[in-house]
């Protein structure tokens, strides 16, 4: 990705901690997730879409105090042996067998995912469900 990264002048870990490779396009989303390990849905704080193609890019900015999209099973982005894998896998897996699914119509933003558990009365702390 460090293609993508020098046409948009960013730096890993400063500027983007997730890349999101477009399906038939030659096109990268570089993601920037503030408190990816903290959170148990992080926000994303920023991204940035470069064209290859094109040598073009977009940036945009979401506040964290508005209504940004949030990651779910952020567990399929970490190597099988991380650390931090099983924890974020068992919370995935609570929330399914509960019958909560991060791929509701909606969920994929703070403020309604918020909204969905708590109509689903749970709550969730350190990454641990918790009950209303």
């Amino acid at each position: 990705m460090e293609y993508g990264s020098n046409i948009a002048r960013l730096s890993q870990s400063e500027d983007f901690n997730v890349v999101k490779i477009g399906r038939g396009e030659l096109k990268v989303s570089l993601l920037f997730y503030a408190d990816f390990f903290e959170e148990p849905f992080p926000k994303l704080s920023k991204v940035c879409t470069v064209d290859i193609a094109n040598q073009s890019f977009r940036r945009r900015s979401y506040r964290p105090d508005g209504n940004p999209p949030i990651l779910h099973k952020k567990e399929l982005l970490l190597s099988q042996n991380h650390k931090s894998r099983f924890l974020f896998q068992q919370l995935t897996d609570s929330l399914e067998a509960l019958g909560i699914r991060p791929d509701k119509p909606g969920s994929g933003f703070k403020r309604q995912w918020e909204t969905y558990l708590g109509t689903m009365r749970v709550s969730v702390k350190n990454h641990q469900l918790m009950d209303l």
